[in-house]
């Protein structure tokens, strides 16, 4: 089976059915959908900003590192339930989209990078971090503002 008949085949199925022919489903998920990204977005900038040694100076790094992991893990599981719910809705669009892809993409680059720099802030003890996890918490930024620009392009195809 190819990864395009996996997408049509899961508009088929009765969750692809459901939010593809409730008038309501689709705008509820994506509303849960973009309050999961603001708070994903906020523990994102929150360890990007500490990595580069700007705001939550009264905390060390490493701490602030801990008190966001529950807030990205929660955040970035509710808005993988309702992407795939989104995705669900118009599976071959999604498929088509290169707005989408980009955004995939960068999603897995900015998870990845998110957990580097974790490890990274827990085990420096540092007062003033490296060069290294500071250009780490600029890319950071980076990234996951591309993930929220292609998602955004996403609704304009």
């Amino acid at each position: 089976m190819t990864l395009r008949a996996a997408f049509v085949d899961f508009g088929k199925t009765p969750l692809g059915l459901f939010m593809r022919d409730s008038t309501w489903a689709f705008a509820s998920v994506q509303t849960i959908h973009l309050i999961g990204l603001a708070v994903l977005f906020g523990a994102v900038i929150l360890l990007g900003l500490s990595a580069l040694g700007i705001g939550m100076r009264r905390q060390p790094p490493a701490e602030t590192a801990l008190g966001l992991l529950p807030v990205f893990l929660w955040s970035l599981g509710v808005m993988g339930a309702t992407g795939v719910l989104m995705v669900a809705s118009k599976p071959l669009r999604y498929y088509l989209s290169d707005p989408f892809r980009l955004k995939l993409g960068l999603l897995a680059a900015g998870i990845a990078l998110y957990f580097v720099l974790h490890r990274q802030l827990l085990r420096s003890g540092e007062s003033r971090l490296p060069p290294a996890i500071r250009a780490g918490g600029a890319l950071l930024l980076a990234l996951w503002l591309g993930v929220g620009l292609a998602g955004r392009f996403i609704g304009l195809l």
